[in-house]
């Protein structure tokens, strides 16, 4: 399928493997760890932030994990995540890890914020 082409394309371009070392390394150290992914339907999904919420309650289940919904960019084929598939991904998540939380196109910002992308 082509979701599952375009993972295999993401996996092998943008592997985490060093990421992942890192995490292991960095756990005693006084170093706080976060994580974050980025929900892209259809390449980063469900499946793929199961594996990764595995990984870090592996090292331990108390690292927060923010989860943001992708934002569209021109000529790409993916599209931005629901509110719902959101929640859904963030109870997978919370099957392993203690403190998920999510943002999603639908959420309303309070303060203020920057746009650090030029404009297309």
């Amino acid at each position: 399928s082509n979701s599952s082409a375009a993972s295999d394309v993401y996996k092998r371009q943008y592997s985490n493997r060093r990421i992942l070392e890192n995490f292991v390394r960095l756990k005693g150290s006084k170093i706080e760890l976060r994580a974050g992914t980025i929900m892209i339907p259809g390449l980063v999904d469900a499946v793929e932030i199961e594996r990764l919420s595995k990984f870090i309650a592996s090292v331990d289940p108390n690292i927060p994990l923010r989860i943001a919904a992708y934002v569209p960019v021109p000529n790409t084929p993916w599209r931005s995540p629901t509110k719902e598939e959101m929640a859904e991904v963030a109870n997978v998540a919370s099957k392993y890890l203690k403190n998920v939380y999510y943002t999603h196109s639908g959420m309303t910002l309070k303060g203020g914020y920057r746009v650090l992308y030029p404009k297309l």
